[in-house]
């Protein structure tokens, strides 16, 4: 985003500030879920039209999907950021 945070701490308080992550589980790995939600409200934050989903019926992990994310899988396929075996 044309930001040069000085370290992690900084950098988190700029994703917090933008919307973009609660900050926290800072140790932890991240889910792909929590991986394409942060993508989906940057692109929304900058702008990008993230209204076009895909259906994910044809994947066969699609119920597993954490409802809190559906809509940001949906557009991620929908994207080509997130494919996989059908």
């Amino acid at each position: 985003s044309g930001q040069s945070p000085a370290n992690m701490a900084e950098a988190r308080t700029w994703a917090m500030d933008n919307g973009i992550s609660d900050g926290t589980n800072i140790e932890d790995v991240i889910t792909r879920e929590q991986l394409v939600t942060m993508l989906c409200r940057y692109a929304q934050m900058k702008g990008c039209d993230v209204s076009d989903l895909a259906s994910l019926s044809c994947y066969t992990d699609a119920s597993g999907v954490s409802d809190w994310a559906l809509q940001s899988m949906q557009w991620a396929v929908s994207a080509g950021l997130i494919a996989g075996r059908r």
